[in-house]
């Protein structure tokens, strides 16, 4: 297989799960989803950051997945070490077709950062709904009313 990156990890396997837990290319939008990757090492890494990305295109990035920018961190690995990293989250994409990538690197910061693996576009998902939705909706925005 082809590797897009310099190969210090690789991602050995990608799943996206509904909220049945089952493993799926459909998904309910405003239900609960999980995406599943399986990494490998293939040298000391200071500081990986893995993500998931949502396209409606294969070039437009609509929603993202990555444990850099939610501030969750996995520490230096070594050479021949093995993760498996889980995502949770409700699904906020409107109904239809998507495009999945992953990627992982090894990330300083958010503008200082080197490509381990990157698989663009490896799973054409669709999102359905029972609802009707009009936009991205049920986000965790704070309401305030107060009465004057």
């Amino acid at each position: 297989t082809e590797v897009v990156g310099n190969g210090k990890a690789l991602i050995r396997k990608y799943k996206i799960f509904d909220h049945k837990g089952e493993e799926t290319v459909s998904i309910e939008s405003g239900k609960k989803f999980r995406a599943e990757l399986d990494i490998e090492y293939m040298d000391n890494v200071k500081n990986t950051a893995i993500g998931v990305m949502f396209r409606k295109n294969p070039l437009e990035n609509l929603y993202g997945l990555n444990n850099y920018y939610e501030k969750k961190p996995i520490g230096e690995k070594k050479k021949c070490d093995k993760i498996k990293i889980t995502y949770e989250d409700v699904c906020p994409l409107t109904p239809g077709t998507y495009y999945v990538s992953f990627s992982i690197s090894d990330s300083a910061s958010s503008a200082s950062y080197v490509v381990l693996d990157n698989l663009n576009n490896k799973i054409k998902l669709n999102v359905f709904s029972r609802k009707e939705f009009w936009g991205v909706i049920g986000n965790n925005v704070t309401i305030k009313v107060k009465n004057k």
